[in-house]
C-alpha cells in the first residue's frame, strides 16, 4: 500500500525520486491465499481507515485483527508481546476440519 498515493501498487526502489506511481496490484485477484492483517487503531503511517477501506477488496478469505490504541511503531517495538504472539500463532494454525479433510484426500490417492 502506498499511503502517499492512496493505492496498492508494486514496490519501486526509485519511488522517492519522483516516480510515485507504479503498476497497480489488483486486490480482487488475490483469491487463493488466506490473509491475516494486524491493524493498529491509532496508526498514522498505515491508517486504520485505509485498511478498513481496502481489506474488503481482497478476493480471498481475510481476517483483520485490531490492535487497539497502538500506532505503527507497535509493529517494530512491541509486536512480540504474549497477546500478539497468541494472535499470530492462532492465524498460522490449520483449522482442524480442513486438516482432517486433507488427510482423507491423501489416504484415497
Amino acid at each position: 500500500m502506498n499511503g502517499v498515493e492512496d493505492r496498492f501498487q508494486e514496490f519501486d526502489y526509485e519511488w522517492d525520486q519522483r516516480h510515485y506511481q507504479t503498476e497497480m496490484v489488483h486486490l480482487e485477484n488475490i483469491q487463493k491465499v488466506p490473509i491475516s492483517m494486524f491493524t493498529a487503531t491509532d496508526d498514522m503511517t498505515c491508517p486504520y481507515d485505509t485498511a478498513s477501506k481496502y481489506i474488503p477488496m481482497i478476493g480471498s478469505e481475510t481476517v483483520r485483527i485490531d490492535v487497539p490504541g497502538e500506532t505503527h511503531d507497535y509493529f517494530h517495538e512491541d509486536a512480540n508481546s504474549e497477546w500478539f504472539m497468541e494472535q499470530l500463532i492462532a492465524q498460522l494454525q490449520i483449522p482442524e476440519a480442513t486438516y482432517k479433510a486433507s488427510d482423507s484426500e491423501t489416504e484415497t490417492q
